[in-house]
């Protein structure tokens, strides 16, 4: 195969807003052995053959470039079961998108549920939400689900559905007292500071969301 520079026409391709930073795809197989009579393999066969593919972007416009609207839903024909955002005061934003393909069998359509997260911005901090502080130095933004499958007689993927969806986020903000946005649980409230940097507080919470 000839060399190929750059991502050009991999993983979850183009999206408005966003340029491909890099890729991984890996092709994933189980194994089915059987043994003879001294324990050695006599016979093997590889099966569920699945594509785990991750793209990571970067931001290359400042006003706020969409995030995928749906966890779960097909991007480029890739289920994807994870969307991560991270953004910081003095950078353009991150977006890492992970998910699959099944090259042996399909489950077909899955459930998918809008998150309704939005960027404030491309370039600099997003606060997802998060109210209090003087301003937002950084923060993380995760949307995912789990996935479970079923096997056909072969071993080849027969059904699949996503489940548990949900959004966390964590958020850096200069000073102290910041606030979740509504229907987030408080899972992280820690303050610090230096004797030669100013006071940071950085909130994380949860929201469980619900495929329907």
């Amino acid at each position: 195969m000839a060399a190929v520079w750059g991502a050009t026409g991999l993983g979850h391709g183009a999206l408005e807003g966003w340029e491909i930073q890099s890729v991984t795809v890996s092709e994933d197989n189980k194994r089915g052995t059987a043994p003879d009579k001294i324990g050695n393999v006599a016979a093997s066969k590889l099966y569920d053959d699945t594509q785990q593919v991750t793209t990571t972007y970067k931001a290359t416009v400042k006003t706020a470039p969409s995030i995928p609207s749906h966890i779960g839903a097909d991007i480029n024909g890739i289920t994807t079961t994870q969307i991560s955002v991270s953004t910081d005061s003095e950078d353009f934003a991150t977006m890492t998108l992970t998910g699959h393909v099944h090259t042996d069998g399909e489950h077909g359509t899955c459930k998918t549920v809008a998150h309704g997260m939005k960027l404030d911005r491309g370039f600099g901090a997003s606060d997802f939400g998060v109210t209090g502080g003087e301003s937002v130095r950084s923060s993380e933004l995760t949307i995912t689900c789990e996935h479970a499958e079923v096997p056909n007689a072969e071993g080849a993927t027969a059904a699949g559905e996503n489940y548990n969806p949900r959004i966390e986020i964590s958020v850096r903000v200069l000073g102290s007292s910041p606030s979740l946005p509504g229907g987030f649980d408080r899972m992280t409230d820690a303050l610090e500071g230096a004797s030669e940097d100013f006071q940071y507080t950085t909130i994380a919470g949860i929201k469980s969301l619900a495929f329907t």
